[in-house]
C-alpha cells in the first residue's frame, strides 16, 4: 500500500504561449509540454510490498515498476501522448530505505473532444485542482478518460496483494508563478484500501476437517458495501459493489489467505452490524462458510489486518447435466455458478436441456431460449447473485419444456424463472400432465415472470403453449421465523397438461 505518500512540485515549466484553454491540433503539432519533477516520500508503516515471514510485520519502498497516472480535473484532461496513450511516471533516485524518491517526466494534458472526434490539448490555468492516481492497474483505452482500480485482480497470494497497493490524491490546487506550478505543502497520497491476513480452518458438523483444493473463495460483506472495482474519475458513481472472486485461490503453507479489500460507507451510513464473509468452495463442491463483524468504525484504509477465520460446511454445489441443442459442447459455468448464453455467440431462440439436480447454479440468457427440464430433478441453493432467478432470460422469452416434474428452490430468491422481455410458456414432451413446482419469496410473482405473466392477478392459464393448459393447483406459504407476518417464502405448484 501507499499511504501518507508527500510530494513537493517543482518547475512546470510552460512550454507554450497560448491564452486558450484548450486548443485543437493535429498529432504533428507541438503541444503544450509541462515538466514535472516530484520529490516523493511516505510513511514507512503504510505502504505494503513485501510482507514478513512473522505474519504481522511488512517491509516497504518504492519500486522502478511503481506507476503515477497525472489528472487534471478542472479540464478533465489526463497525462497522455498525442495518440491517446497515457503517460505515467516511474520513482528514480529511490532511497536507500526506499522511502523516498523522485517522479520526474514531461507532461502533455489532452481530454478527448466530442464535437470534432479528436483529442484536443489543454492548457493548464492557476485555478485548476490536479489528481494523482497511483497504481491505476486498468486505466482505460482509446479515447477512454475513466480509470480504474480494479479488486478482482487478486488470488489470495502474497505476490498478488502486494501489487494492488492503489491510492490517490485529489483536488490538489497549484501555484502558477510565471511558467512554474508549484504546491507549497506537498500531495499527500491517500491509500484506497486494507491489507488482510487471515488464517483459515475447516470444520464440518463441529469437526475439524482438511478440505483439500479450494477451487474457489468468494469475498463479500453482509451490507454491499465491498468495492469490486473504483473508477475514480467517474463523476456519477465512482464505486462498483459486489464479491470479489479468488479463482483457484492461493493460500500459504499454513492455510493463510492474503487480501486487498476496499469499503465504502455512503454519508450517514454505519458500519454497525456490518460483516466481512468468506466463501469458500473444494473440488468436490463442498461450500463452507464464515463471517466477522466489522469494527463499528469500519476497516481503515492502510491498515494491517490479521487474525483467523473458521469456515463451517453449509452444504455441497451439485453441477447440472447442462446438453446444447445446437450439438455444441457443454457450456462451462463461471466461479459463481453462472452458466451465460451470451447476445452475440449464441442461437436464437438458444436451445438446451437441464437434467437431474443441482445446487448454487443458475442460468443467464441473452436470447429467446427453449429449455427443457429434464430426470425428476431438484434446482436449489441458487446464488443471490444471480439476478433473483434461476433462469434469467435478459433479452428475451422462455419456453419451457417438462420431460418430468421439475423443482426449482429458490427460497431465498422472488422467481424462479425470470423472462424479462418477452413470453414465458410451459408445456410437456411426455404425452401426459407434468408439475413444475417452484419456491420463492415474493407472492407478487407466484414464482414466474414473462410479459404474459407479469403479476398475481394474471390467469395461469396465460402460461400455456399451443395445445396445453396450465392449473396453479396449489400455494403453500412457508415459515414466517423472523416473525414479520409474512411467510419468508412459498411453494407453488403448475400443472401442465396436454389439450387433446
Amino acid at each position: 500500500m501507499k499511504k501518507n505518500v508527500y510530494i513537493a512540485f517543482a518547475a512546470l515549466g510552460l512550454c507554450a504561449c497560448n491564452n486558450e484553454i484548450i486548443q485543437k491540433m493535429d498529432y504533428n503539432e507541438v503541444p503544450a509540454v509541462y515538466h514535472l519533477n516530484i520529490q516523493a516520500g511516505f510513511d514507512p508503516l503504510t505502504k505494503a510490498v513485501t510482507f514478513g515471514d512473522d505474519g504481522v510485520t511488512i517491509t516497504t519502498g518504492f519500486e522502478v515498476t511503481d506507476c503515477i497516472y497525472v489528472y487534471n480535473e478542472t479540464k478533465q484532461a489526463f497525462a497522455r501522448a498525442g495518440s491517446g496513450d497515457y503517460i505515467v511516471l516511474h520513482p528514480s533516485f529511490i532511497s536507500d530505505s526506499g522511502t523516498s524518491c523522485t517522479l520526474s517526466g514531461d507532461l502533455s494534458f489532452y481530454t478527448w473532444d466530442e464535437t470534432e472526434t479528436q483529442w484536443a490539448n489543454v492548457l493548464v490555468e492557476e485555478t485548476d485542482t490536479y489528481a494523482l492516481y497511483y497504481q491505476l492497474n486498468l486505466p482505460g483505452s482509446g479515447y477512454s478518460m475513466v480509470p480504474v482500480f480494479y479488486y478482482d485482480d487478486q488470488d489470495g497470494g502474497i505476490a498478488s496483494v502486494s501489487g494492488l497497493d492503489f491510492a490517490e490524491a485529489t483536488g490538489v490546487s497549484m501555484t502558477l508563478s510565471g511558467s512554474t506550478l508549484t504546491v507549497a505543502d506537498g500531495v499527500r497520497l491517500e491509500n484506497l484500501q486494507s491489507m488482510f491476513r487471515q488464517h483459515l480452518s475447516f470444520t464440518k458438523d463441529g469437526v475439524a476437517i482438511d478440505p483439500g483444493t479450494l477451487t474457489s473463495i468468494e469475498v463479500s460483506t453482509e451490507n454491499g458495501t465491498l468495492i469490486d472495482m473504483y473508477s475514480p474519475t467517474d463523476l456519477s458513481d465512482p464505486y462498483s459493489f459486489g464479491s470479489i472472486f479468488l479463482v483457484s485461490p492461493v493460500l500459504s503453507a499454513d492455510n493463510d489467505v492474503y487480501l486487498s479489500l476496499a469499503f465504502h460507507y455512503d454519508e450517514g451510513q454505519s458500519a454497525v452490524g456490518d460483516k466481512l464473509i468468506l466463501k469458500a468452495t473444494d473440488g468436490n463442491g463442498n461450500i463452507y462458510q464464515c463471517s466477522k463483524s466489522v469494527p463499528t468504525s469500519g476497516f481503515v484504509p492502510s491498515m494491517y489486518y490479521y487474525g483467523s477465520m473458521t469456515l463451517a460446511w453449509t452444504g455441497q454445489d451439485i453441477k447440472p447435466t447442462v446438453t446444447r441443442g445446437d450439438g455444441g459442447s457443454d457450456i462451462v459455468p463461471g466461479v459463481d455458478g453462472e452458466y451465460v448464453f451470451n447476445y452475440s455467440s449464441e442461437p436464437d431462440p438458444t436451445v438446451f436441456t437441464i437434467s437431474g439436480n443441482s445446487a448454487g447454479y443458475y442460468f443467464y440468457v441473452g436470447r429467446d431460449a427453449i429449455i427443457t427440464l429434464a430426470g425428476d430433478g431438484t434446482a436449489g441453493n441458487v446464488p443471490d447473485n444471480s439476478n433473483d432467478s434461476f433462469l434469467y432470460d435478459e433479452m428475451g422469452g422462455f419456453r419451457i419444456i417438462l420431460a418430468s416434474d421439475y423443482t426449482i428452490d429458490c427460497k431465498n430468491l422472488k422467481t424462479a424463472i425470470w423472462a424479462d422481455w418477452g413470453d414465458l410458456t410451459l408445456e410437456t414432451n411426455t404425452g401426459s400432465a407434468q408439475t413444475l413446482t417452484v419456491i420463492a419469496n415474493d407472492p407478487d410473482y407466484r414464482g414466474l415472470y414473462g410479459e404474459n405473466y407479469y403479476d398475481n392477478t394474471v390467469d395461469p392459464g396465460e402460461l400455456a403453449a399451443d395445445d396445453f393448459k396450465v392449473e396453479l393447483t396449489s400455494t403453500t406459504p412457508g415459515p414466517d421465523e423472523d416473525s414479520n407476518g409474512e411467510p419468508d417464502y412459498f411453494t407453488w405448484v403448475y400443472t401442465v397438461t396436454p389439450v387433446e
